[in-house]
């Protein structure tokens, strides 16, 4: 196909309508008719009752607006994001240093000095 064959077309077509077969394909060329109504729910009802009720059975499957996936596929990425962030979010704060508390003293350990030594080590 060439770059002129668009504005053959047009000159073609603005010429006069004296030849029938440019009158038939400007006719042809106008807008498409649009249907009265559509044939989908009436072919999914039918698909669905020869199945009874394994395709087409909830009316999602058979709603064209696609509002309520988009609005929960929205809500999942968002509640997502959030986790994600809950957890990274401690990870990016500044270690800060603490000091621990002294341990007790551990009362089964050995005496620090021969003074405290019991007198029977039995």
């Amino acid at each position: 196909m060439s770059e002129n064959e668009p504005e053959d077309l047009e000159r073609l077509l603005s010429q006069g309508d004296d030849e029938p077969a440019l009158s038939l394909l400007k006719s042809a060329l106008r807008d498409a008719p649009v249907p009265e109504r559509s044939l989908l729910p009436k072919i999914q009802d039918r698909i669905r009752i020869r199945t009874r009720g394994r395709y087409f059975r909830d009316r999602y499957s058979r709603s064209l607006d696609p509002v309520p996936l988009l609005l929960i596929v929205c809500l999942l990425v968002l509640l997502l994001l959030t986790a994600v962030f809950l957890v990274y979010q401690p990870l990016s704060s500044p270690v800060v240093p603490h000091t621990l508390p002294a341990a007790p003293p551990d009362p089964l350990a050995a005496p620090a000095s021969p003074s405290e030594a019991p007198a029977n080590p039995r």
